[in-house]
């Protein structure tokens, strides 16, 4: 997974556990009328019993869902925040190994290396590039 989509699966999450509470209000009028019809001695069919009993249980079923929803989440959660934390250590070494090289290239003071010199600066400018360019993708 990547960054946007774990922000976009903590979006959906947070805003279905809102839209949950909407629904089990809704939930439980449709039941408080079902209630309300049988006060009445009506004989509901076999139809409307089957939906009374999905409305019924349908909150408990959508909140273990929820549950495992939220766990599979933070299990990629976790996932991306350790390839993260690998990444910067293996980017931050990098940097120490060009640092040494910006070190090494302090010392290259002598005019008869100049032109070796000068391949070994573009070498590093190009290795510099491309490190810039892994930290900003």
């Amino acid at each position: 997974s990547t960054a946007e989509e774990v922000e976009a699966m903590e979006r959906f999450i947070m805003n279905l556990g809102r839209d949950r509470m909407a629904m089990n209000q809704k939930a439980s009028e449709c039941f408080q009328r079902f209630l309300f019809y049988l006060k009445l001695n009506q004989i509901p069919t076999d139809e409307l019993l089957k939906y009374v009993k999905e409305i019924y249980f349908w909150p408990k079923i959508l909140d273990e869902e929820l549950i495992n929803v939220d766990e599979k989440h933070a299990i990629e959660r976790r996932k991306l925040e350790n390839s993260l934390r690998e990444f910067r250590k293996q980017f931050e070494s990098s940097i120490q190994v060009y640092l040494n090289d910006v070190k090494d290239i302090e010392l290259f003071t002598e005019y008869d290396k100049y032109y070796e010199n000068i391949e070994q600066i573009n070498a590093f400018e190009e290795t510099l590039a491309a490190a810039e360019q892994e930290m900003f993708k």
